[in-house]
């Protein structure tokens, strides 16, 4: 669903946004890697796969994909069914949220009709960047 570019890039930017106490940001990183991986797998395990392949189609064309107002029922759909699904090693029950928060929204606004996964990463990276400045 995901390339391992756009996994990488997920995991940089919630290593901005989460922070893990007495955790440098590079220590930081593997664990949001492996978060991410975790996410990804699990999707596999708890969507049907003609569902998977539609949100695979709408995360990388623009020209298909949720209408604008359907976007967050689906986010918050998908973080209820990750956060039933998943524990992330390492990390206290805020982490988690955060990070299956902030994943499923970026999911679903990178699957919304106009837009692109990359495009949302696109933004979510520059929007980051400004907050750390």
């Amino acid at each position: 669903m995901l390339t391992q570019a756009q996994a990488n890039r997920v995991a940089a930017m919630l290593n901005n946004v989460v922070d893990i106490p007495f955790l440098t940001e590079e220590m930081e990183q593997p664990l949001f890697e492996n978060a991410v991986g975790l996410i990804v797998g699990n999707l596999a395990s708890v969507l049907p796969e003609q569902l998977r392949t539609i949100i695979g189609k709408y995360l990388n064309t623009s020209e298909e994909g949720l209408e604008e107002e359907n976007v967050p029922e689906f986010s918050d759909n998908l973080l209820r069914t990750l956060n039933k699904k998943l524990d992330i090693p390492l990390l206290g029950e805020e982490q988690e949220a955060s990070i299956l928060g902030y994943f499923s929204d970026i999911l679903g606004k990178g699957m919304m009709k106009g837009e692109t996964f990359d495009k949302v990463l696109d933004v979510a990276e520059l929007h980051t960047w400004k907050n750390d400045q």
